[in-house]
């Protein structure tokens, strides 16, 4: 099994850096120019109400590079605490989700993404430095992690 708190060597950081992203007007900048300058917490979600700058992968390879490749839909493992964010049963984060989703939003049926695409969160930075990496990252490995 993969270690989900491993963070990405050297070589995946320089790498990962060096990739393009995409900001909010389409605008393509380095994915290391984020954390250059100084620490940076780059949060991988699919879709949720946030409040901070956005940025795109449409490529999904920054994600990969990342070490972000457990893909399913499962959910928390039994023995597993539940999430504090996960406040809804099975059943009710369905119907919830239908109605943001489909019903709300008709016009975006089909374009909503992988569903087994989870997400991850790290802090880097200043430099792409692993040394200058804080010690805490965390990839989700279950839709409910």
């Amino acid at each position: 099994m993969k270690d989900f708190k491993e963070l990405p060597d050297q070589e995946r950081m320089e790498e990962a850096a060096e990739l393009d992203i995409f900001d909010i007007e389409g605008n393509k900048i380095k994915f290391g120019a984020l954390f250059k300058e100084q620490k940076t917490i780059v949060v991988f979600i699919k879709a949720t109400k946030f409040s901070g700058l956005f940025y795109a992968d449409p490529t999904r390879k920054l994600y990969r590079t990342l070490g972000m490749d457990i893909e399913n839909v499962d959910k928390t493992p039994a023995g597993e605490q539940k999430r504090s964010y996960l406040t809804l049963g099975s059943f009710s984060n369905l119907m919830m989700s239908l109605w943001r989703g489909p019903f709300k939003h008709p016009t975006q049926v089909g374009k909503q993404g992988d569903f087994a695409q989870l997400g991850g969160d790290f802090i880097f930075g200043p430099d792409v430095e692993v040394t200058d990496l804080v010690k805490e990252a965390g990839v989700m490995y279950s839709s409910s992690s």
